[in-house]
């Protein structure tokens, strides 16, 4: 049981990570032309970059540590279809960390509206402004930070609970 449960998580953690890549990748698809001059990619860009990985592997943890308590009480259950309902309950927390990254990336974009203006990210690319994209790197690692307990309370309500007998 343990064993399975180490495999799972490996598993799980590998296709979090794949999935926030790809995300991150969406995210800056937009960027990616201007990023390079002479062969070499702009620091912009690398904070933005780097800033937006940060934020994806703080909800994957948290995702992952949760994920952990929740394979444990489906493997307590002993159930025939334990490989179907890890599959689900994994699929689950890595798909709601992914929302819940995306979410706040928009609204860290619109409260950076508000402090910095409104500006093109391309244009700022191009230009190299990389105090820009830390401020806005910042902000959005500080903002999944302070909602990182209310995400942790969203996706414990999903953990699969046991029933415990009461014995008078």
């Amino acid at each position: 049981m343990n064993t399975s449960k180490i495999i799972t998580l490996a598993i799980a953690s590998l296709v979090s990570i794949s999935i926030m890549l790809m995300v991150v990748q969406l995210l800056i698809l937009k960027l990616k032309p201007k990023s390079e001059t002479d062969g070499k990619i702009k620091l912009s860009y690398g904070i933005w970059f780097s800033s937006l990985f940060i934020s994806a592997t703080i909800i994957t943890s948290k995702a992952i540590l949760v994920l952990s308590e929740a394979l444990d009480n489906i493997y307590k259950f002993n159930l025939q279809n334990t490989v179907l309902e890890s599959a689900k309950i994994t699929s689950f927390y890595i798909g709601s960390a992914m929302v819940w990254f995306v979410a706040w990336v928009y609204i860290a974009s619109f409260l950076t509206k508000i402090i910095c203006g409104k500006r093109i990210n391309a244009n700022e690319i191009e230009a190299d402004n990389c105090a820009y994209f830390l401020i806005r790197g910042m902000m959005l690692i500080g903002l999944i930070f302070c909602s990182m307990l209310v995400f942790e309370i969203m996706i414990r309500l999903f953990i699969p609970s046991i029933e415990i007998p009461f014995y008078h």
